[in-house]
């Protein structure tokens, strides 16, 4: 798809970055030590692009790769739940809920900005 898209003019607004976030209380402090994870997102063609890069210079295969699943709507919950290690959203990340801080930057997956 993006072959068939001819960007002309940036607008200048409506900018935004898609970032991996992790638990701010977990372990995880290097975007490579997320290879063969369990990651969620409403992005997953380009998360699933990046993750692949990371899967491929940790030498993984088949089912040990990263696994990339769609998650609509808060998706800042998934790792609170159980349902995934990272999540890949977009910046400013939603931090908390109610009092508690609970995501913490790890890593930018891309930017984005309005074009004509």
């Amino acid at each position: 798809m993006e072959l068939l898209v001819t960007e002309t003019l940036r607008l200048g607004f409506g900018k935004c970055a898609l970032q991996v976030q992790v638990p701010e209380a977990g372990p995880v402090r290097s975007v490579d030590s997320l290879a063969g994870k369990r990651i969620v997102t409403s992005f997953e063609v380009l998360a699933g692009r990046y993750f692949a890069d990371i899967d491929d210079r940790a030498g993984l295969v088949g089912d040990a790769r990263t696994s990339i699943e769609y998650v609509g709507g808060s998706v800042e919950a998934a790792c609170a739940l159980g349902l995934a290690d990272a999540i890949g959203g977009p910046l400013p990340p939603s931090k908390t809920f109610g009092n508690f801080r609970v995501l913490t930057f790890l890593n930018l997956i891309r930017e984005f900005q309005l074009t004509s």
